[in-house]
């Protein structure tokens, strides 16, 4: 039985955990706890949403958030991660409908077809009774969520008993005495991964009883495209932004009117709502904004999931699974894949 080191308890890591539990004997060390609340895991939206991300990713970030979808619907029979089907609504204001058309042809294109399900009045409202400052929207097929705050929780639950868990800042570069080294830690492996940059994300969490929306919900805007996510008890996530900036301070006055004005334009159910959290965090991103595996001798790296990490995580630890037990690689995952 192969002995595995898996360094970062994000989302990356907890998934090649969950890969390799039954096969490998593994440590899996964190400096934080295994609530990770400063890991960009415990901020992300948790959304699998490959259609309406394909309009600024690449052919591939969608090929493998196809299949992760699949997974994590299979994850969450194993413990309960949040996993819901939920199709997008995307939807722009009158002034923005040009936004709107450029972000479904641009999709059309890469695709070479139109995926998008035009709703007219009756159909949104069919939907979402209560989106009633639109006429009109489209569907997204095959997308879906997962929580990722209680995916957090419950994976640490359920590996409890699978592996063993160190709360200890090291350098995977130095631990010995381990089959295979896997590196997850994000941003943390810039020493190793010169051309990692942050990509800073925030997020607002709003208890909000007088909205009800089902969906994932997409506001198209030329300064601030924004999403909102229900989550259980009356939660929704708001976010949109994407800084170029390892700055991990609290957002602006300036962002935060940004977001919460666009949410309110949705639904103006948003004005009574609660702030029960702000949360930010720096994303680790490559300058392709794609992710990479690299093999070291017996190191293997995984970094560089931009904002997909929920996205793109399953079918990555799959091919670390695959690499550390000699199988065969799906092909797609081959061009992410080198050999130092």
């Amino acid at each position: 039985m192969n002995k595995v080191a898996i360094v970062g308890a994000g989302v990356i890591g907890r998934l090649c955990a969950i890969e390799l539990a039954d096969s490998c004997s593994i440590d899996l060390f964190d400096k934080q706890d295994l609530s990770i609340t400063n890991a960009c895991t415990y901020t992300g939206a948790g959304m699998l949403t490959p259609y309406c991300e394909l309009d600024n990713s690449e052919m591939s970030i969608f090929e493998m958030g196809q299949l992760s979808i699949d997974y994590w619907q299979a994850l969450n029979d194993q413990f309960d991660c949040g996993f819901k089907k939920s199709p997008s609504i995307v939807l722009a204001h009158q002034n923005d409908q040009s936004t709107l058309s450029m972000f479904l042809s641009g999709i059309e294109k890469k695709l070479g077809q139109n995926v998008f399900e035009n709703l007219d009045k009756a159909a949104l409202h069919g939907l979402e009774a209560e989106l009633t400052n639109f006429s009109s929207a489209y569907l997204s097929p095959n997308e879906a969520q997962v929580d990722n705050r209680l995916f957090i929780k419950n994976s640490s639950d359920f590996l409890a008993n699978k592996i063993s868990f160190k709360n200890e800042s090291v350098d995977p570069a130095e631990l010995s005495g381990y089959d295979w080294v896997l590196d997850c830690r994000g941003l943390a492996a810039k020493d190793a991964l010169p051309d990692l940059r942050a990509v800073r994300g925030e997020l607002i969490y709003l208890h909000a009883p007088d909205v009800s929306i089902d969906h994932i919900v997409r506001l198209m805007h030329p300064r601030y495209p924004l999403y909102i996510v229900p989550r259980a008890d009356d939660i929704y996530i708001i976010g949109a932004t994407q800084i170029e900036s390892h700055d991990m301070s609290p957002p602006s006055v300036q962002s935060m009117l940004e977001l919460l004005s666009a949410a309110y334009s949705v639904h103006s159910g948003f004005a009574e709502a609660r702030l029960v959290d702000v949360s930010v965090n720096c994303r680790p991103a490559f300058p392709d904004n794609l992710p990479r595996v690299s093999i070291d001798n017996s190191l293997i790296r995984v970094n560089g999931l931009f904002r997909h990490g929920f996205l793109i995580s399953p079918v990555l630890a799959q091919t670390v699974a695959d690499l550390i037990h000699g199988r065969e690689l799906n092909n797609k995952m081959k061009e992410f894949v080198s050999v130092l």
